[in-house]
């Protein structure tokens, strides 16, 4: 089964404090249940990351808990698209890329 890639940023400086770091979990609702995803550093209160196993068509959930602390900033719902296309490109062979014009083709 394939998995989507979602890219999530959270913002802590609404909730002022010393975080540092927060750990980014998902679940299938707002409430849980949760599933440890990883551990994200926080510059000036504010982190990035991604998730690369987001099941496709399911709605999901991201709760960040801020340490120290333990702000909760639960983010969602967001649903991957079951039947997702894929683009495919060739960096070194940009000629060879599905979207590059039949002209420009060898």
């Amino acid at each position: 089964m394939a998995d989507g890639v979602l890219h999530l940023t959270v913002d802590f400086t609404a909730a002022p404090g010393t975080q540092t770091t927060a750990t980014l979990e998902r679940g299938t609702s707002a409430t849980g249940p949760w599933t440890f995803i990883r551990t994200v550093d926080l510059l000036n209160q504010l982190g990035a990351t991604y998730d690369t196993a987001v099941p496709l068509g399911v709605p999901v959930w991201y709760r960040w808990t801020g340490t120290p602390g333990g702000t909760q900033i639960t983010q969602g719902p967001f649903t991957e698209a079951e039947n997702a296309t894929v683009l495919l490109k060739d960096p070194l062979r940009p000629w060879g890329s599905p979207s590059a014009p039949a002209s420009s083709r060898p």
